[in-house]
């Protein structure tokens, strides 16, 4: 077999799984309210998102943060202020506000254009930022998902910026891979040790560094958060993280 075709059957079977494990998730859990709205709030989203969305990407974020709506919605209605950080095309902000009614929620991506139009029509905002940049604030509910491993400076400085915008009892969601089941990145960065403190001038959209149980660990605890709750989800390739944390 040539390179070509290689690749192209690397491809087919990564799309398989894909839509394997959606599949797979959504049988599992489709008895559960919480599934059933997100489910909804994907059909939403897709109605205004770029095309990407429906494609593929619709299909593969609930491989990477499964677990994270469902402790959203067991807490549902007493949040009042949201912020989705890295919020990509607002799905889980969107479950926000339905897990969530009443309460105000903010998304922020370096990348605005792919958030569906549709959001402020349910009184999001949506802003050009990220999460060294997004205006300060006091948050119930912070979302954090599918960011920490494109981060291009060190994610202390990050994780301490989150915990400061958690308001007294708020809860902060986090999703990444888990390099013990995905590998290493090294072509940036040998260690975390080896990041910057401060974000680089260019931003490579990849995963700049992928952190295993230990590093992650040790990062959320130095930067004043604890785990609430931990959990996997199944990833498309390998799992992820899903935790809850709140300040130490």
């Amino acid at each position: 077999m040539n390179l070509a075709r290689l690749a192209r059957a690397c491809a087919r079977k990564a799309s398989r799984s894909v839509y394997g494990q959606n599949a797979r998730l959504e049988r599992r859990f489709a008895r559960e309210e919480w599934m059933r709205e997100l489910l909804a709030c994907q059909a939403e989203v897709a109605q205004t998102a770029p095309d990407h969305y429906r494609d593929r990407y619709m299909a593969m974020e609930k491989c990477w943060w499964a677990r994270i709506p469902e402790w959203i919605w067991g807490g549902r209605g007493g949040a009042k202020s949201v912020a989705d950080f890295g919020a990509g095309y607002g799905t889980l902000s969107l479950f926000c506000r339905r897990a969530h009614p009443r309460a105000s929620i903010s998304c922020f991506d370096i990348a605005p254009g792919n958030m569906a139009p549709g959001l402020e029509k349910e009184g999001i905002t949506c802003e050009r930022a990220d999460v060294g940049t997004a205006g300060a604030g006091q948050y119930d509910i912070v979302l954090f998902t599918e960011v920490l491993e494109h981060l291009d400076f060190h994610p202390s400085v990050a994780l301490s910026r989150l915990r400061d915008s958690l308001s007294p009892g708020g809860v902060m969601y986090l999703s990444t891979p888990d390099a013990g089941q995905w590998g290493r990145v090294t072509r940036y960065y040998r260690s975390v040790d080896d990041m910057p403190r401060s974000a680089g001038d260019r931003r490579a959209d990849d995963h700049i560094y992928q952190y295993g149980a230990g590093e992650l660990e040790r990062l959320v605890k130095g930067a004043g958060l604890e785990v609430a709750r931990r959990g996997y989800s199944p990833g498309v390739v390998s799992r992820h993280f899903n935790l809850e944390l709140r300040r130490a």
